[in-house]
């Protein structure tokens, strides 16, 4: 369950941390993370990404 958001969505703060990728066939946006992204922005994102994982496994939507 979600307990943090503003944790999880940390490494959108600054837009040099990561890139919007549109994915037309699923009709979805995901993200990836640049170079420049921090150790704070990796830890958030892999927070991200566990749970974006679990939703698309189990067919829930919930970030």
């Amino acid at each position: 369950m979600i307990t943090n958001p503003e944790e999880i969505f940390y490494f959108k703060k600054n837009l040099d941390w990561y890139k919007i990728i549109e994915d037309e066939e699923d009709d979805d946006i995901d993200y990836i993370l640049t170079d420049k992204a921090t150790k704070e922005a990796k830890e958030s994102f892999a927070k991200y990404r566990a749970i974006r994982d679990r939703e698309k496994r189990e067919g829930s939507h919930i970030i």
